[in-house]
């Protein structure tokens, strides 16, 4: 009986990460959200409602999660308190918003393929081994992804999905309406540039961790894939995305010796002058316009955004519009961009101070909690595993500055890539946990015996 409630956890289990897996592979080189088949057949029903697959995957998942029952239940995670706390505040601002039903329904959807999938994740991938594969299929799909985009770049067109990013697209060019300023900007499977890049920024340093933790012709095989990954994010030419790499760099390489800051610092110098070499890299980076756009910040929509926000949260200070009612309403605050390119000013102005300050608190206990098992790691001299931590850290601090110029948060591919990590990483610190009581028990067991 006993072996078979272990088979049943074994298997759950295994799915379980399979499934996520599963669902990571799908939204990173699928755009599902803008696919559109005209027609009334059965194929163009499904294709066109690919949108919604990956929440009602995640519901599946969560159905999955808790009919294992041999692991410990993402529910009695630390991280499940603040997270919830999050989503409801969040649901009693959009009862008060002005259309409730749209932001009920799309708090739910954030939530589904969002904070659900990090919690599944912090469940799925217990155990060093599994959290250390994980990270490695991410990163391997990433590379691929990088790859396919430093492709485009060179060929000069998008050979699998060229026919669904282009302005004949309603869904597509509802989504980037400024497509026809991308230029030589990479999209790759993502559809956008600037996703794209908060997407390989989230990836890049896991990869870092990922390649120095191998040995041998793997770990060549490993540095070669995050020098892809580094290409394709200086070829996205975003902006925000090269800054978070920057902080995200500071945060991993923190603790290394000057000597090894150096030669770092030397590869990165080479890099960045081997690529400026290139003509349409040079050309398109200087197309970029990004003096000129800080010179004009006040009448530049970026800058705008911020006294468009600030009518928002004098209206409603502490429950916020409401979530998704910013491109609703946009109009009444002369927005006519129909979002603030800057994922805090629309979460202050859709949650109010209430909801955005309890998803920084939420982020100030990642922060905490990934680095306290960073630490813990390295006190037992377990480096393999503090690195690991360490990439995860890095990943969502870049991303967290990235944040500063894009809405990523509502975007399905980095909103799941992000969660997935946080929960991965939590899932890392928490095992540093376990360890700790298991070690004290152990300690325990052998002064007894030595008093008996």
């Amino acid at each position: 009986m006993l072996r078979h409630k272990t088979n049943r956890g074994l298997s759950s289990g295994m799915l379980l990460r399979g499934g996520m897996c599963l669902l990571f592979f799908f939204v990173s080189f699928v755009p599902h959200r803008y696919l559109l088949v005209y027609g009334t057949g059965s194929v163009e029903m499904v294709v066109n409602n690919l949108a919604w697959l990956p929440s009602v995957f995640a519901a599946g998942l969560c159905l999955l999660a808790f009919y294992d029952r041999e692991r410990r239940h993402f529910s009695h995670s630390a991280l499940f308190l603040p997270v919830g706390v999050c989503l409801v505040l969040n649901l009693l601002g959009a009862v008060g918003a002005e259309v409730p039903g749209l932001g009920l329904s799309r708090e739910m959807y954030y939530f589904l393929t969002g904070a659900l999938l990090g919690l599944l994740a912090f469940q799925g991938f217990q155990g060093r081994v599994h959290a250390e594969r994980f990270l490695v299929f991410l990163f391997a799909v990433s590379a691929c992804v990088a790859g396919y985009g430093i492709f485009e770049f060179i060929a000069g067109y998008n050979p699998l999905w060229g026919h669904v990013f282009r302005e004949e697209n309603v869904r597509y060019a509802q989504f980037a309406q400024d497509a026809a300023l991308f230029g030589r900007r990479i999209r790759a499977t993502v559809g956008h540039p600037v996703f794209l890049g908060a997407y390989l920024l989230l990836c890049l340093p896991v990869g870092v961790s990922v390649a120095a933790g191998r040995k041998g012709p793997l770990r060549l095989l490993c540095w070669i894939g995050v020098g892809i990954v580094s290409t394709a994010l200086l070829l996205t030419f975003s902006r925000g995305a090269w800054i978070g790499a920057v902080v995200a760099g500071i945060v991993y390489f923190r603790q290394l010796a000057f000597r090894h800051i150096a030669l770092v610092g030397a590869v990165l110098v080479v890099f960045l002058a081997g690529m400026l070499s290139f003509d349409r890299v040079w050309n398109t980076l200087e197309g970029r316009g990004t003096v000129a756009q800080l010179m004009r910040f006040k009448e530049d929509p970026r800058g705008v955004a911020y006294l468009q926000v600030a009518g928002m949260i004098q209206d409603r200070p502490f429950g916020g519009i409401g979530t998704a009612h910013y491109r609703y309403l946009a109009g009444r605050y002369q927005d006519y961009d129909d979002t603030p390119d800057n994922m805090y000013l629309r979460l202050i102005g859709e949650n109010g101070i209430v909801g955005f300050g309890a998803l920084l608190a939420l982020f100030v206990f990642v922060f905490k909690v990934i680095k306290h098992g960073e630490d813990r790691y390295i006190s037992l001299r377990q480096f393999k595993q503090a690195n690991l931590c360490r990439g995860i850290l890095a990943s969502v601090c870049g991303f967290w500055v990235d944040l500063i110029t894009c809405d990523a948060l509502y975007f399905s591919l980095t909103r799941i890539t992000f969660w997935v990590l946080v929960g991965v990483g939590y899932a890392l610190a928490q095992e540093m946990e376990v360890e700790k009581v298991e070690m004290a028990r152990e300690r325990g067991a052998c002064q007894l015996d030595q008093e008996f």
